[in-house]
């Protein structure tokens, strides 16, 4: 009786051991509850450094980047039960003794590089590219913000190139690139100015490398937009009036032009006239090839040769 007890102790015991080492479930719990731990603190921890560094460069300190290479972490769940009993087969008695344990180990291996040399020089000093720039542009961020931050030269137009060295002898050239900045940031806002991918047919070149820009002159020509609107065409050396394409990812949405000319050049006129949403005409003798010239017109270009007349 005594020895039939006995293992049917020891049999409740290890079947109850084997449960819940099935449903501890730690692989599953372990992601769950770890991996945004780590997420989060390797954010902070790289906010902290980029902070630091920031600091270090304002008081002429030399910056340090530490990569984190890997994070490898490993989890174990170990347990054991045992148990001993000794029964006298004349008297029926006897004794016995159980012992069990459970253990729990994780071993995280957290690596760093130290950014040095070569590496770090080329980090520091390359230029941020273009469509990086144009990314961050058309997700929302703030032309004015990352023209700013990014960008040193815009055609004549410098972003104060040397204060990024030693104290200058001169005052760093800015302004004009400040202006244009906020000027363009402005008709960004009114969507009357911006910066896109334009991608063409059977077109094999990575977006962001052929990058679009383009400009419109507000519908109201005594809106303050349409001195901002000059503004950033003198800065960038545009033709006054310019080429202007109303129609942006595919939709006539910018605005409209028209454009007339002579069917038969010389016997049904000499002049081709172009107008645009905002009422302004312009007119121009295009020579004997005014029908296939006119019928091939795609933008609307009153540049060198165009008169504006009254309507």
């Amino acid at each position: 009786m005594y020895l039939r007890s006995l293992r049917g102790a020891l049999l409740v015991g290890v079947l109850a051991l084997l449960a819940s080492g099935c449903t501890t479930g730690l692989g599953p719990h372990a992601i769950r509850a770890d991996r945004p731990d780590y997420n989060q603190q390797i954010t902070r921890s790289m906010d902290s450094e980029l902070l630091l560094n920031v600091v270090r460069l304002r008081y002429d300190d030399t910056p340090l980047f530490l990569e984190l290479g890997a994070v490898v972490s490993q989890y174990g769940v170990n347990a054991a039960i045992n148990g001993t009993g000794h029964v006298d087969g004349l008297t029926g008695s006897g004794d016995a003794s159980f012992g069990g344990s459970v253990g729990y180990s994780e071993n995280p291996t957290i690596t760093y590089t130290p950014l040095t040399g070569e590496d770090f020089a080329e980090r520091m000093l390359s230029p941020i590219p273009l469509d990086a720039v144009l990314l961050f542009v058309q997700t929302g961020w703030s032309a004015e913000r990352l023209f700013l931050l990014a960008i040193q030269r815009v055609n004549d137009l410098y972003n104060a190139p040397s204060a990024t060295g030693p104290t200058p002898e001169a005052k760093p050239d800015y302004e004009d690139f400040e202006d244009f900045v906020v000027r363009f940031e402005r008709l960004r806002a009114a969507r009357l100015a911006g910066l896109n991918w334009e991608k063409q047919e059977n077109e094999k070149q990575a977006p962001g490398r052929d990058p679009h820009f383009w400009i419109h002159a507000p519908a109201d020509p005594a809106s303050p937009l349409a001195a901002d609107v000059e503004a950033v065409r003198r800065y960038l050396g545009l033709a006054p009036g310019g080429a202007y394409n109303y129609v942006i990812n595919g939709r006539m949405i910018a605005g409209f032009a028209m454009v007339a000319y002579p069917a038969e050049y010389g016997k049904s006129g000499v002049m081709t006239f172009i107008v645009s949403h905002n009422g302004k005409v312009y007119e121009r003798d295009l020579g004997k090839n005014s029908t296939a010239i006119g019928s091939k017109m795609s933008t609307f270009d009153p540049g060198a040769g165009w008169k504006e007349v009254a309507p």
